[in-house]
């Protein structure tokens, strides 16, 4: 059994761990993204205005879009929870991720809550993929695989609206 395996089988029985459900998009992508940096593309209200008879993407830079739901289960950490002996050690790490606010949280592993099976978050897209936990939406960034391939650490950041 890898680390992997032994991560997921405990988070489905450990007390630990918090109920979550991801939210995932897809669809057609609107002009509005493909006609920014192709590199890290992004929600145009301008283009829309300046295009108003294309189709309304919503700001999700998606249009005729299927909603996929994947019930999760993690262990969930506050930005202040990891400070304590951590930083030191993650230096390099936090400091791609920049300025953390009180209201990001972390989640170290993701395992499907029905199935027991691994969510690969690094995929996901911070536009229009998101995490529901504790009736907060969560948008999905910086996820860094842990050592010895057990798992992943996300960097989930509080959605407005």
């Amino acid at each position: 059994m890898t680390y992997k395996e032994r991560f997921c089988a405990w988070l489905n029985r450990s007390a630990l761990a918090e109920d979550a459900t991801l939210s995932t998009f897809t669809g057609s992508t609107c002009r509005c993204m493909a006609s920014r940096d192709t590199n890290n593309p992004s929600f145009s209200a301008q283009w829309h205005r300046d295009n108003p008879s294309a189709t309304a993407c919503n700001g999700l830079g998606l249009y005729s879009t299927t909603e996929a739901t994947t019930p999760l289960s993690f262990v969930i950490t506050e930005p202040i929870s990891m400070i304590s002996g951590n930083i030191p050690i993650n230096k390099e790490w936090l400091s791609q991720i920049g300025e953390i606010q009180k209201t990001d949280r972390f989640v170290w592993g993701t395992v499907n809550r029905t199935s027991g099976a691994f969510v690969d978050l690094s995929g996901k897209s911070e536009y229009h993929d998101y995490i529901t936990y504790d009736s907060n939406k969560y948008l999905i960034r910086d996820v860094t695989d842990l050592p010895g391939d057990a798992g992943q650490v996300a960097h989930l950041v509080r959605r407005e609206s």
